[in-house]
């Protein structure tokens, strides 16, 4: 789906990236199945909101809009490459892990800073619902940070891209954190450094 193949570098492994242009307009078919798909989890979000009991929310948020939309169609219509190229890669791992903490380590201050630097207490309920925001957070980096970025800035450019990717991020919540222009700002970061880095572990 991305235009140009990856090239190797002469003196190493790693994956050059191809010139970046700021606004452009280039879309192809692959630009619009990916704003497909995007329209695609606001939608679902939406039919949340109308949905009865657990089984729909299970139905329309985990299967539907995390496992099949998020997840699986996006595998589906990239290339092994173009996965590199968007970030999706395992090279210098460790630098990068180290930014994420480091960037994780500001947030948890700004946290504390907010609730008057009173630690959370453990709570044994909590675990699982942890745990489940920790699995849909991974969805987001995949599907908005990757994806959806990769493909966005492919066809018009970073800021374009960055911006409309960082929208559908916010509109994606609309069924259960309609918190609309907080969400798009919390996308525009982490889609930013997202797009800065080129790697998705400095998103942990």
């Amino acid at each position: 789906m991305i235009e140009a193949p990856a090239k190797k570098s002469p003196r190493s492994s790693e994956v050059i990236r191809p010139k970046r242009h700021w606004i452009r307009f280039q879309p192809t078919q692959g630009t619009f199945a990916a704003l497909g798909l995007a329209t695609a989890t606001t939608l679902l979000s939406v039919g949340v909101c109308y949905s009865e009991g657990r089984l729909g929310f299970i139905i329309l948020r985990d299967l539907l809009q995390v496992g099949l939309v998020g997840i699986v169609t996006p595998f589906l219509l990239f290339r092994s490459e173009d996965w590199i190229r968007a970030g999706l890669r395992v090279d210098h791992a460790g630098r990068f892990l180290a930014i994420g903490f480091g960037l994780s380590l500001l947030l948890a201050t700004q946290f504390l800073a907010e609730s008057s630097w009173t630690l959370p207490t453990f709570r044994a309920e909590l675990v699982l619902p942890a745990i489940y925001v920790m699995v849909t957070n991974i969805f987001e980096i995949y599907f908005f940070a990757i994806f959806l970025r990769a493909c966005l800035v492919e066809a018009f450019g970073i800021l374009p891209g960055i911006v409309l990717a960082s929208l559908a991020f916010s509109l994606h919540h609309a069924g259960f954190q309609p918190e609309y222009v907080k969400m798009f700002w919390v996308g525009m970061l982490f889609i930013s450094i997202a797009q800065m880095a080129n790697h998705w572990l400095v998103l942990f």
